[in-house]
């Protein structure tokens, strides 16, 4: 019998093939290539009016750069002015792009881990073939595999766009930038994944764990907003907020290490608990 970690990579690699054979993943996966090429043009054509503008001409396109990632990212313009000067302005906002659709693109091709085989009673079958531990490790790596290749996709089609209309050829520093935006959105994006996991061993409804994702997430941004509007309560305003698993992911595109080290430990503390959670679970139910 194979080892428990080549029946985690066996279940993993099944669990990407069966995401990309689907119709929810082919069609995430074509409109977020499709998105990136347009996103792409947009910032390969600010990064030309940045390099050839005149300076009054450069202050405005440099202007409307920073005030599309500070949009997305609801930062104050100068935390977004020092990150664009500290790094090439179009791949910041391919980074900030990739983090704003990161929640969406988890929520399309990672809703369904275990709930459909238990909505199918798929699951007994593969339970006497392997443990639960290892079916349920093994399918959230799956989605957070197939996950992170997309993100790559994206965002490589991005960088080689925006050089290629730019007529450059990326540096070394370009392409670490690349590379820390693809590991950035991908780890930002395994809480959500782990709380998709626990609602589908919760629910065992597919369908049921998208709606109840979405209900929740629309349910968190409407209670912080009547405590800190309504009730002018900031501090529960804030503590509804991380309900959500990708709270705070925006400070994760900064330089600064205080609040970039303050929400890759919120990454790790909310991922272990909703894993540990939904694995107790899972290995309790009945299925």
């Amino acid at each position: 019998m194979a080892s428990r970690p080549l029946q985690v990579w066996h279940v993993c690699r099944f669990e990407v093939a069966r995401r990309l054979r689907s119709v929810s993943g082919i069609v995430a996966l074509v409109s977020l290539i499709i998105a990136s090429a347009v996103v792409g043009r947009q910032l390969a054509e600010l990064g030309r009016a940045l390099e050839d503008a005149t300076t009054g001409e450069q202050a405005d396109a440099f202007r409307m750069m920073t005030e599309m990632v500070a949009s997305m990212a609801d930062f104050p313009l100068e935390t977004v002015r020092s990150a664009l000067e500290a790094h090439s302005p179009p791949l910041v906002g391919a980074f900030a792009f990739l983090m704003f659709v990161m929640p969406l693109l988890a929520l399309t091709m990672g809703y369904d881990q275990c709930a459909g085989d238990i909505e199918t009673r798929h699951v007994r079958y593969l339970a006497f073939r392997i443990d639960r531990t290892t079916l349920y490790i093994g399918k959230l790596l799956g989605a957070w595999a197939l996950i992170s290749l997309t993100l790559a996709v994206a965002a490589v089609s991005m960088a080689g766009y925006i050089h290629v209309r730019a007529g450059t050829i990326p540096g070394v520093g370009d392409l670490v930038y690349v590379v820390r935006s693809i590991v950035t959105v991908s780890v930002a994006a395994l809480p959500l994944l782990a709380l998709l996991g626990l609602l589908g061993t919760l629910r065992g409804r597919a369908r049921r764990v998208a709606l109840l994702a979405i209900l929740l997430w629309l349910a968190v941004g409407l209670a912080s907003a009547a405590a800190r509007h309504g009730l002018e309560i900031e501090l529960l305003a804030k503590i509804i907020e991380s309900l959500w698993p990708t709270h705070g992911r925006w400070d994760l595109i900064l330089d600064e290490w205080g609040s970039w080290g303050e929400s890759a430990a919120r990454v790790v503390i909310y991922s272990v608990v909703a894993i540990g959670l939904g694995l107790t679970h899972f290995r309790r139910r009945d299925l």
